[in-house]
């Protein structure tokens, strides 16, 4: 037997290894094996780290981390193996360097809290790109240093700054964008149609995934008895208040989960605009935490709320996600780390939909088609489906929940059974949904609303946003009993802008009592100034707006 073949059976065996014997005997073979190539290393390293999140006893977590430390040395004397480095770049493991794409926030924190180690390397796009933006935002009297000559991004932006390093030329290219008045959205597209690509090199031994861990008290050792997963006693057994942390530990969370998602070439924007007043965490119970985090009020969508959250096993960090809250509705996914699939994300899933419920008092839960396959090609491999569909997500079509409910049917009547590629295909032209406790709040599609917005504009303002925004500001002014608007801050503004337009949209506002009124207002307050969860929870009760809501997407 080649020596991979005997790595990939103990990579096997040690990931099924059931009980506490069996898992040390496993370790203990690992032990002996030499690890010899690239494609060996990561895939020992990655079960060691499921191992410390399963791990059934002290031993064998000690083993791990001993052996965690083996990898590590084998990773420092190949940091100059040209080989060894491209089979490993991008894996975030310690003595190797990671090239990735980033947002122009998210670069600016790695900048700072890791100096030493990033530097920008090279840009996809196309020279006259970076032209266009260079002529719209600095005086065109220069117009032959941003116009002239056939220059890359790089070799440009150099001569304009005057800075031949590309770290400082880089900084100077954000200070350029930063000082120009235009929105926040606008600036983050023409910085990401740049398409720079930053190095991140990882040569010391506590850089990368390896390490990077929440700390924690005590680790919390796996039972070997298997229990099935009960979705509703999970989702309904109660959550306690979140772990009293100061502002500094916030902070500290929130770069833990950002260096975790940039360590897998990942960013969610609760995470890069990640509030510290808006982040908590929670202890859920056999070693799991889950933390949550709300968006600054700068970068807070328009209608839903943009709620993130990672899970960590035993200080590790092992999923991501975050969930779109509207109303009492949640459209929601999962992402577990590659290294982490096989465990048990059917618990893990209840347990963060446990959050929801709980804390946002989210009743009824909506997965996508992309979650499950569609445009996801490995979401149709894994057959990602009947993961959501067993812990009791449905089809929202009832001619998709008639195929599903037949596959379902042969799947238990022969375990060998498995749903092809072109059925699971049928599966993904509809969501799925979850009401794990009966409610008569149905979900109101915030794309719908947002579609209907659009046609509006188009039908009553002949498509003049400006024209749209002014007249809508005016009769949400006059509907809300206010003699003259007040002076707006510019997060103010923008919800002003985006409510006004939604209000025009409602049928039947002229109906609406006083107390729904001041109590719409307070949303507009909420939404702009106050924290995320008082506007989630304000929303969730104001039946008569939900009433027009329901009035407008019938209409």
């Amino acid at each position: 037997m080649t020596l991979s073949l005997k790595w990939k059976n103990a990579y096997l065996r040690l990931r099924k290894a059931n009980e506490s014997r069996s898992q040390i005997a496993e370790i203990q073979h690992c032990i002996k094996l030499p690890l010899t190539s690239p494609a060996m290393v990561k895939s020992y390293h990655d079960t060691l780290l499921f191992v410390l999140t399963n791990a059934f006893d002290v031993t064998s977590y000690s083993l791990a981390e001993s052996e965690l430390k083996r990898v590590v040395a084998i990773l420092k004397r190949h940091k100059k193996n040209k080989r060894w480095q491209f089979n490993l770049g991008n894996s975030g493991l310690p003595y190797t360097e990671l090239r990735s794409q980033y947002s122009a926030s998210l670069i600016k924190w790695l900048f700072n809290t890791f100096p030493e180690q990033i530097v920008p390397v090279e840009a996809e796009s196309k020279g006259d790109i970076f032209q266009q933006l260079s002529q719209s935002a600095l005086p065109g009297i220069e117009f032959h240093q941003t116009t002239q000559g056939e220059y890359n991004i790089w070799n440009r932006i150099k001569w304009l700054s005057g800075h031949y390093r590309k770290m400082e030329a880089l900084k100077w290219l954000f200070n350029m964008i930063d000082q120009q008045a235009w929105p926040a959205v606008l600036k983050d597209q023409l910085y990401d149609n740049l398409k720079i690509f930053i190095s991140w090199k990882l040569y010391d031994d506590n850089a990368g995934i390896t390490t990077n861990r929440w700390p924690v008290k005590s680790v919390i050792f796996k039972s070997p008895v298997k229990s099935k997963t009960e979705s509703i006693l999970i989702l309904t057994t109660n959550v306690t208040h979140p772990l009293p942390l100061s502002i500094q530990e916030k902070n500290l969370l929130i770069s833990t989960i950002r260096e975790s998602l940039a360590l897998h070439a990942r960013e969610t924007d609760p995470v890069t605009y990640a509030d510290p007043g808006e982040t908590f965490l929670y202890e859920m119970g056999d070693g799991l935490q889950i933390a949550l985090t709300g968006m600054i009020k700068e970068r807070r969508l328009s209608l839903e709320s943009y709620i993130g959250y990672m899970a960590f096993k035993n200080g590790i960090p092992v999923s991501y996600g975050g969930g779109w809250i509207w109303g009492r509705s949640c459209k929601i996914g999962i992402n577990i780390y590659p290294a982490f699939r096989g465990g048990d994300s059917d618990k893990l899933f209840c347990h963060i939909m446990r959050l929801y419920f709980q804390v946002y008092h989210v009743r009824r839960f909506v997965v996508k088609p992309y979650q499950f396959g569609k445009g996801n090609p490995e979401g149709l491999k894994s057959g990602a489906f009947w993961f959501y569909y067993k812990l009791g997500f449905r089809p929202v079509s009832e001619d998709v929940r008639k195929i599903a409910e037949l596959e379902w049917n042969n799947i238990k009547s022969n375990t060998k059974y498995r749903t092809s590629i072109s059925v699971l295909k049928k599966l993904t032209v509809c969501n799925q949904e979850w009401e794990p406790v009966q409610t008569t709040h149905k979900f109101l599609d915030a794309d719908k609303i947002s579609i209907a917005i659009t046609q509006m504009i188009n039908r009553k303002f002949s498509s003049d946003r400006k024209l749209a925004i002014e007249k809508s500001i005016q009769e949400m002014k006059t509907f809300l009993g206010l003699k003259r608007l007040p002076i707006f801050n510019s997060v103010e503004k923008v919800t002003w802008y985006n409510w006004s337009l939604f209000y025009v949209c409602l049928p039947g506002t002229a109906n609406w009592t006083v107390s729904g009124r001041r109590d719409f207002h307070k949303l507009l307050d909420h939404k702009s100034k106050g924290n995320e969860i008082e506007f989630i929870r304000e929303l969730q009760h104001h039946s008569q707006l939900w009433g027009s809501v329901e009035e407008m997407l019938k209409s």
